[in-house]
């Protein structure tokens, strides 16, 4: 019997037997929610008190469709003559692949379409398999498999945790290296797109994912290419015990941006149990799952071969990499990377947290919960100050490093005062150093805060306490000049540049007319002082605009050609002068105003030793504000000759 509906048809299958009498039903011949043809036999029987050794009776479909089997129509039933056997309906089309229903086999495009675009309707719109998006399921199936899933986890006791591979467990270059790599035992050489390439191991990634792989179900999810992302977990997994086949790589990602697009297909049932580890929260969203990991870098001037499109590839002068300009005496650069074994403390901290309450509630806690109380606790109680690291004029919050600041549970303050723990300067000399050295308060590098990501607790200040000739901890002189900063790298000044100089130099214009000095400091203070000052400027910052920031600021292409400020001399060649054009009037100019600046730092230093007069000659600024104006245009007098140069 045929019913039929605006959705779908269904045939109801009748048992009838040959002669009419009870029939004994020997096997199903095809499984429930299997789409079967016309004629197909859909299940074999014997007429009840028959011989068990006589060939069994067949019963066939009436027509095409999906079967769905009535209660009571097991092996070894009994039917009645004209009881229902089964139902017959459309097929709803839950698997396709490239447009063809994987069940029933009907093509779903158009005629002369393009993928995608479809005659039939279907329910088919998840890609659950890392390997194969182009195989789709149902919303109903695929939540059905997630489950499954969940549970298969919870039964092994593990959690799912998902793996960057470029600058989080490898470096790879397709760039020769300048020594023998085949001397590194952890360096693997390839070829791959038509070129070489070689890949380094972090330190510690083979025994890292050893460890925990009886603890974490694990994935990888790189933008790398399909090939080469088989091809590193070929590397660090050969036997295909860790990874198996759970690859997603750039060819599978549903966005060339952001990793997070993919979650829900991989894990429909929910990503409670879900864990990452990367080098880059931005691809993740930033998202509360993410255990991030300093970038390693072992091949010099090379990033991440496989950025998104877009993404900035030279690091953060405040965010060290993890790698080291030391060679050994073979030519190898050497490594005390130890990232990953803090790493793989974390994770089995998080494990174990999990668990624990699994056992004792039976409730699934979200991972997110558990890996940002266990974050919070690694800088719980401290307050911090961010010293010239906040460029003018931008919202502090979007830093970096107050984001991990913040992330690890430190709280980020404005001004120094007796709450505060640390000073996190990038330079020498600003108020907020000075107001630190009079409290007492400990001054460290920005990378301390990294350290303190790495190890997931407060790292000691010792190895990063900030001193007037300090040195990072990975060699870069913190010391502001133009190598420091990143400004060496920087191309010639095109037009959009230069039209941000002028509205740089306009704002600050505006800002020292109507500005009190006071505020004048706070603004010295993230903008580095000249060489000269540096060495002989006294730690509170001085009320005067020191001319040589701004010139910083308007081309720091004089940095790589050793400007310091000073005013040149006449003798100087002018190819070596970065403003050269000026006229001898403005360079006589700046000189008296360089002798009147010393008097001034001879006073400041006098006035170190009694607070009291310093106070006192800080309320006198008659004389400050109209040295400011006549900065003001010499600021707008280079803007014009700079734009001139660049012209011509």
């Amino acid at each position: 019997r045929h019913t039929t509906s605006s959705a779908s048809s269904m045939t109801e299958v009748i048992f009838t037997s040959e002669g009419g009498g009870v029939g004994v039903i020997v096997q199903r011949k095809c499984v429930e929610g299997a789409f079967i043809k016309k004629d197909a036999v859909i299940i074999e029987y014997r007429l009840e008190g028959a011989d068990p050794k006589s060939p069994p009776l067949k019963l066939k479909s009436p027509a095409d469709g999906v079967v769905l089997y009535k209660p009571g129509t097991g092996r070894k039933e009994k039917l009645a003559n004209g009881a229902p056997l089964c139902t017959l309906t459309g097929c709803p089309h839950q698997y396709v692949m490239k447009d063809m229903c994987a069940t029933c086999g009907e093509n779903l495009r158009e005629k002369d379409g393009r993928p995608g675009e479809r005659k039939t309707t279907t329910t088919a719109s998840v890609p659950m398999n890392h390997s194969l998006p182009e195989l789709l399921v149902s919303d109903e199936i695929a939540r059905a498999d997630g489950e499954r899933h969940k549970s298969k986890c919870l039964e092994s006791r593990k959690l799912v945790l998902l793996v960057d591979l470029d600058q989080t467990v490898i470096h790879t270059t397709n760039r020769q290296p300048s020594f023998d790599p085949k001397l590194h035992p952890d360096i693997t050489h390839f070829s791959l797109y038509g070129g070489l390439h070689w890949t380094k191991l972090r330190p510690h990634t083979r025994a890292f994912f050893e460890n925990l792989s009886p603890l974490y179900e694990m994935h990888i999810i790189t933008f790398g290419q399909r090939q080469y992302a088989h091809k590193i977990a070929e590397i660090i997994d050969p036997t295909r015990h860790i990874f198996y086949d759970r690859i997603l790589s750039r060819d599978e990602s549903l966005s060339q941006q952001h990793k997070t697009k993919n979650l829900a297909a991989l894990f429909p049932a929910g990503e409670e149990m879900v864990a990452i580890i990367d080098d880059r929260p931005d691809v993740w969203e930033f998202s509360d799952a993410l255990v991030q990991l300093r970038p390693y870098k072992y091949f010099p001037d090379v990033d991440d071969i496989n950025a998104p499109p877009g993404a900035e590839k030279e690091k953060r002068p405040d965010e060290p990499a993890s790698s080291s300009e030391e060679k050994k005496g073979d030519g190898l650069p050497e490594e005390t990377d130890e990232t990953l074994l803090h790493v793989e403390k974390v994770l089995k901290k998080v494990h174990e947290a999990f668990y624990n309450h699994f056992d004792t509630t039976g409730n699934i806690r979200d991972l997110k919960v558990i890996i940002s109380c266990l974050r919070e606790q690694s800088l719980k109680g401290c307050v911090l100050v961010l010293s010239g690291l906040i460029p003018v004029g931008s919202d502090p919050k979007r830093s970096e490093a107050y984001r991990i600041a913040t992330k690890f549970g430190a709280r980020v303050e404005e001004k120094v005062d007796e709450q505060t723990t640390h000073v996190v300067a990038a330079r020498w000399g600003t108020t907020k150093v000075y107001e630190a050295r009079r409290l007492g308060v400990p001054i460290v590098t920005p990378h301390w805060i990294y350290a303190c990501m790495e190890l997931w607790e407060k790292a000691p200040e010792q190895p990063f306490l900030l001193t007037e000739k300090s040195v990072s901890p990975i060699g870069t002189s913190l010391g502001l000049n133009a190598a420091a900063t990143g400004m060496a790298d920087l191309p010639t000044l095109g037009k959009d540049l230069l039209s941000d100089m002028k509205n740089e130099v306009d704002s600050l214009s505006e800002d020292d007319d109507g500005e009190s000095d006071e505020e004048d400091d706070e603004e010295d203070e993230d903008i580095e002082p000249s060489e000269e000052s540096r060495v002989r400027a006294p730690e509170v910052a001085r009320p005067k605009i020191d001319e040589s920031r701004v010139k910083r600021k308007l081309c720091p292409e004089a940095l790589d050609r050793g400007y310091t400020g000073e005013s040149a001399g006449e003798e100087e060649d002018q190819d070596d002068d970065p403003f050269g054009g000026m006229s001898k009037r403005k360079r006589s100019k700046r000189n008296s105003r360089a002798e009147e600046e010393e008097e001034v730092e001879v006073e400041k230093r006098d006035d170190e030793e009694d607070p009291d007069a310093q106070e006192a000659d800080y309320g006198d600024n008659d004389d400050d504000n109209e040295d400011i104006d006549d900065d003001d245009d010499d600021m707008d007098d280079m803007a014009a000759e700079l734009e001139h140069q660049l012209e011509h």
